[in-house]
């Protein structure tokens, strides 16, 4: 059995949590709004976006916290009247 499966599995077994990427926010909706600096599907800056597959885990979790805030602030704002 190859090593790293084989510790995966003995984790498992164990209570020692086993480190999971962090997933990222894009759903497919890449439209970045000039006025807000940052996609209206993901909620990341181009800066963001673009770093993210370099990123280490713990600037993505970070970036996760700036979207949460940004997703947060969308919604509480009062939706313009469609006319």
């Amino acid at each position: 059995m190859p090593v790293i499966p084989a510790i995966l599995g003995f984790l498992k077994q164990t209570s020692i949590p086993v480190p999971m990427a962090v997933k990222s926010p894009c759903i497919g909706v890449c439209i970045l709004d000039p006025k807000a600096h940052y996609c209206s599907g993901c909620y990341r800056t181009g800066d963001e976006i673009a770093a993210w597959i370099t990123a280490s885990d713990g600037q993505k979790k970070r970036i996760m916290t700036l979207v949460r805030q940004r997703r947060e602030q969308a919604a509480a704002r009062p939706k313009a009247d469609a006319q």
